[in-house]
């Protein structure tokens, strides 16, 4: 039950604003939690018909034990008990809008499309004003993701059902539940991945606004990869608490600094002499887990880097 509770918490709570967002609904067999772009469902049996309100039921999940009951009282309250703790909840009449999942069940290889997106969403963007760079797309049998910094693409082997963008949220919801879909049902605007716990998630589908040119871009002609020192992230590292507002390193003639001014900030010697350039640290340090050749002697052009089924480029600052 606590389990269950737990899955549907993951999705309400947070945009109160949002019809649906402000309550849990559980009915049939199921307890639902929405946040207007992703909802999440887990079964609970039991023969309860109520909307708890979201921001008390998370708080009393969240003091739970494994033995975990729920009892509707006579004053419509939601009485939650775990243990030696106690909490009752309003519920309301005013329910939001719960959506079920809808289309044609359709199987997928749930665990090629998990690593696919644990690759590639931490190079997710956060820019509203590109909002296609909070998602990752899937065409064919590929995932990108880009923070308009650095783009990425992951082939993860048998082809995805339909192309898709998946909202940041959708990405980072999958990713975290430690079950692995095994199928999906799509409509013109929504997908829903199930498990064979019986839970469900449906997201919206974003409008594809990625551009047309994207494995143009990933294509870097003329380049040399050569193999990533491992030394160049423990430089970072090291010289991290040191740089600028603008969190930037310099390379050069085998050194890593984190000013223009030698006499300014801190610097590291490095083994290649041949890199060059200025990147924002955070971005380069996302190449330490899962690429092993980069080229970073072609600033300030895109640089080029790879891994096991996957590539990406990365654009450097202007000094």
């Amino acid at each position: 039950m606590l389990d269950a509770l737990k899955f549907a918490a993951a999705a309400v709570g947070k945009r109160a604003f949002v019809p649906g967002a402000t309550h849990f609904l559980i009915k049939d067999g199921y307890v639902r939690g929405t946040n207007g772009i992703i909802s999440l469902a887990a079964p609970l049996p039991l023969g309860l018909e109520c909307a708890p309100q979201a921001i008390p039921m998370v708080k009393a999940i969240a003091n739970c034990e494994e033995a975990t009951q729920l009892t509707l009282l006579p004053s419509g309250k939601l009485s939650v008990r775990s243990g030696g703790f106690k909490a009752n909840i309003p519920c309301t009449d005013e329910i939001g809008a719960h959506t079920e999942p809808e289309g044609e069940l359709i199987p997928i290889k749930g665990e090629e499309l998990l690593k696919a997106l644990r690759t590639v969403s931490p190079y997710m963007g956060t820019d509203a004003a590109r909002r296609f760079s909070m998602s990752v797309l899937l065409k064919g049998g590929c995932a990108y993701a880009t923070n308009n910094v650095t783009m990425v693409q992951y082939w993860f082997g048998t082809p995805f059902p339909l192309d898709a963008v998946l909202s940041s949220e959708a990405v980072e919801a999958l990713c975290k539940i430690k079950e692995t879909p095994h199928s999906i049902q799509v409509v013109d605007n929504s997908i829903t991945f199930h498990y064979e716990s019986g839970c469900w998630l449906k997201s919206t589908l974003m409008e594809n606004m990625w551009p047309s040119t994207i494995d143009k871009i990933l294509t870097v002609e003329g380049g040399n990869p050569q193999t990533v020192d491992p030394m160049l992230f423990d430089a970072m590292t090291r010289l991290k608490p040191f740089a600028t507002d603008n969190g930037r390193i310099i390379l050069e003639d085998g050194t890593m600094r984190t000013h223009l001014d030698e006499s300014e900030g801190a610097s590291c010697a490095i083994q290649d002499v041949s890199l060059r350039g200025c990147y924002a640290i955070d971005m380069l340090m996302l190449l330490k887990d899962n690429v092993d050749k980069a080229d970073l002697t072609l600033y300030p052009k895109p640089c080029p880097f790879y891994g096991p089924n996957f590539r990406g480029v990365i654009v450097g600052q202007h000094i």
